[in-house]
């Protein structure tokens, strides 16, 4: 690029101080244009190839800190259930939804309820949440009949299947269920492994 924008300024040199010899300037004017326009489209690829890796990981991130804070008002609307019912449901364990809009058992429940005001199903890498039954991530059965003390609206909107326990889980970017089962621990306020 370079030698092409230096023999065209050349060419362009010689040609205006001896038109008769060299003819017309206009194969030489070519040369110089096109090669700085080579040199701009180079430097436009090397920020592109600089800034790209930045947007995708930029990308990512955010679609990680929305799954969190989806996943943290789901959260809040369970520890709400659990507050009202004295458990957490086990109404329509497994993924959340169908497909991105079609709410589960769950999330008709929660917002029937009035625990959850928007549906949410999805991560944001549009795959369905799931919400595990709470007995198979070390939770113990609650009885409905402990649950109707506490409330009785509650086994009437999400039925009579209790745990102590609950997870909500996202497959992630790359898809994959394999960190295993977190377990809430109401005493930390936190997931535990």
């Amino acid at each position: 690029m370079p030698f092409a924008l230096t023999f065209g300024i050349v060419a362009l040199v010689r040609a205006s101080k001896r038109p008769n010899e060299y003819g017309g300037r206009g194969a030489a004017v070519i040369g110089t244009v096109m090669s700085l326009f080579s040199i701009v489209l180079w430097g436009i690829g090397i920020i592109w190839l600089t800034a790209i890796p930045n947007l995708l990981s930029a990308l990512e991130r955010g679609r990680q800190s929305r799954t969190m804070a989806d996943m943290k008002s789901l959260a809040r609307a369970l520890e709400a259930v659990q507050a009202d019912c004295g458990a957490y449901p086990m109404t329509g364990t497994g993924p959340l939804g169908d497909d991105c809009q079609t709410p589960g058992p769950l999330i008709k429940a929660l917002i029937q309820g009035g625990y959850l005001r928007n549906p949410i199903i999805c991560d944001a890498w549009k795959r369905p949440m799931e919400y595990p039954d709470g007995t198979k991530i070390g939770g113990k059965p609650v009885p409905a009949e402990t649950v109707k003390a506490a409330d009785p609206r509650c086994v009437e909107t999400f039925g009579d299947r209790w745990s102590d326990a609950y997870s909500i889980l996202s497959r992630g970017r790359d898809g994959q269920m394999d960190c295993g089962y977190g377990r809430w621990e109401p005493s930390l306020r936190s997931f535990q492994p």
